[in-house]
């Protein structure tokens, strides 16, 4: 029940400090999880992305972890910390570095509107996207060149 061992056959160390082998769950203590299994506390280093509740790791394949602190290298969305986002995917919190232009929901990016040239709707560098509207409501029926609207928005 106590002390310190290492733990050869999976069976459940309830205090100490030990190495585990096979991936069982161990109640507390710091040990190296070598496959992937949920460990409830201590220190590890996730080696398969699996969700662990606590503790610091490095998140190997991008899966959803849901506390510590990780560097995420596949762009997978993850809820909290502070990570390097390396193909522009959606993150809703945190501090990251956007490496293609995307828009993320928080921060401050360079966003040009597609297909503009910026001659019309010039492009805000804080990342905001201003929005233009085109009033039709002037007759559109009316056959005259004055009254047709250039959905392109040139004159």
């Amino acid at each position: 029940m106590t002390g310190t061992g290492q733990d050869t056959d999976g069976t459940e160390g309830m205090t100490g400090t030990e190495q585990d082998t096979d991936g069982t769950v161990d109640m507390t203590g710091t040990e190296q999880d070598t496959d992937g299994t949920v460990d409830m506390t201590g220190t590890e280093q996730d080696t398969d992305g699996t969700v662990d509740k606590t503790g610091t790791e490095q998140d190997t394949d991008g899966t959803v972890d849901m506390t510590g602190t990780e560097q995420d290298t596949d762009g997978t969305v993850d809820m909290t910390g502070t990570e390097q986002d390396t193909d522009g995917t959606v993150d809703m919190t945190g501090t990251e570095q956007d490496t293609d232009e995307t828009v993320d929901i928080t921060g401050t990016g360079k966003h040009g509107l597609g297909g503009t040239t910026g001659e019309h709707f010039p492009e805000d560098t804080q990342g905001t996207v201003e929005v233009h509207t085109l009033d039709i409501s002037v007759n559109p029926k009316a056959d005259t060149a004055a009254s047709k609207i250039d959905m392109q928005g040139d004159p």
